[in-house]
């Protein structure tokens, strides 16, 4: 349903994958390019009838479950962040301005459609990284002795609900793959105007739209319930 005017151009699908466009196989490591971070989206709603037609409007997966529950009937919980596609599905209603995406451990990307921000950690921030976990076995990978110490219990998510979970120093998010830590800084900061460049070549610089890029990151992230240490970790201001 919002495939998007860069995919018009390029005409190739996503795949959630990088095979060799950008010059790199696979994902984790490298910046959250379209061939990864943009998923087709295909959706039959019998209600409508509507069928064969694209729509432009910014969608996440986030809004699938909200989706769901609104067409069975059932209320939505207030706090979960997705928003229902019927009135997109009908009228390409617009239901967000900007949508965050990315990966633990790596850049931190919005996009408000047209352009797409990938903000690098950092220099010498980039150890501003922690894993929040219930228990050791929900971590991913091997907990080590250095990191068990610095185990902490921390209260201040919303999407736990006042429940504690253990704050733990986890270095880089791709260190555990045997990625080099520093393939993240060589990326550094990126901006791409899909407009004029659908398949992501160019790097552009434009402070104002890099400004107004920033502002907004940090104020999903505040929305997401982002930890602190991420703020000083990106180098933005919190809101507020």
């Amino acid at each position: 349903m919002s495939r998007g005017a860069w995919e018009r151009k390029m005409g190739k699908r996503t795949k959630g994958n990088i095979l060799s466009e950008h010059g790199w196989w696979g994902k984790v490591m490298m910046p959250y390019f379209n061939e990864i971070a943009h998923i087709p989206l295909f959706i039959w709603d019998p209600r409508t009838g509507v069928r064969g037609e694209r729509r432009q409007a910014l969608v996440q997966t986030i809004d699938l479950a909200p989706t769901i529950l609104e067409y069975f009937g059932q209320e939505i919980p207030e706090n979960m962040q997705g928003h229902s596609l019927c009135g997109t599905i009908l009228r390409d209603d617009k239901i967000r301005e900007y949508a965050l995406f990315g990966q633990h451990g790596v850049h931190v990307n919005i996009t408000d459609g047209r352009y797409v921000y990938m903000r690098c950690p950092q220099p010498g921030k980039e150890g501003e990284l922690y894993n929040y976990v219930l228990e050791p076995s929900s971590y991913p990978g091997a907990i080590r002795e250095n990191e068990m110490r610095t185990v902490e219990a921390f209260h201040g998510f919303n999407f736990t609900k006042g429940m504690p979970v253990w704050k733990m120093k986890g270095g880089y998010g791709i260190s555990s793959l045997g990625f080099p830590p520093k393939t993240l800084l060589e990326f550094g900061t990126l901006l791409y105007d899909l407009e004029e460049d659908p398949a992501q070549e160019h790097p552009i610089q434009d402070a104002e739209v890099e400004e107004r890029m920033k502002k907004h990151m940090a104020l999903l992230m505040k929305e997401n319930d982002a930890p602190m240490e991420q703020y000083t970790r990106l180098g933005l201001e919190y809101p507020g």
